[in-house]
C-alpha cells in the first residue's frame, strides 16, 4: 500500500530574503504555530497569490516609510549616500523597480525580472 506524501499549506507569506542567489519566504503554515514557521525557497513554492499579497503590503510599507523617511535628513557624511546605498543594495542581490506612481524599490533581482522595469 502507497503511503500519501503531506501536503502542507502556506497561510501566510511573511518576509524574503536573498541567500546565495536565490530568493526565499518566510512562510506562516496553516493549522501550524509561529514556531513551525520556515524560510524556503521560492522555487518550492506554489503560492503565487500569497507572494503577490506580500510583495503589495510590502510595497505600501515601504511607501510609508519614505513618506516618513522625507521628514529625516541623511547627511552625505554619514557616509551612506545613494550611489553607495545602490552599490550595496545591487550587491545583496536587489534591484531597482519603479511602480506606476514613481515609487522605487528594491526587490530580490528573481522577483524583479518578473515585474519587468521601468
Amino acid at each position: 500500500m502507497e503511503e500519501e506524501e503531506e501536503e502542507y499549506v502556506v497561510e501566510k507569506v511573511l518576509d524574503s530574503k536573498v541567500v546565495k542567489g536565490r530568493v526565499e519566504f518566510l512562510l506562516k503554515w496553516k493549522g501550524f504555530s509561529d514556531e513551525d514557521n520556515t524560510w524556503e525557497p521560492q522555487d518550492n513554492l506554489d503560492c503565487p497569490d500569497l507572494i503577490t499579497e506580500y510583495m503589495k503590503k510590502h510595497e505600501e510599507e515601504e511607501e510609508e516609510e519614505k513618506k516618513e523617511g522625507k521628514r529625516k535628513v541623511v547627511s552625505e557624511a554619514s557616509g551612506d549616500s545613494e550611489e553607495r546605498r545602490s552599490k550595496r543594495k545591487k550587491e545583496e542581490g536587489l534591484e531597482l523597480a519603479w511602480n506606476n506612481g514613481g515609487v522605487g524599490h528594491w526587490l530580490p533581482w528573481q522577483i524583479f525580472k518578473n515585474f519587468g522595469k521601468r
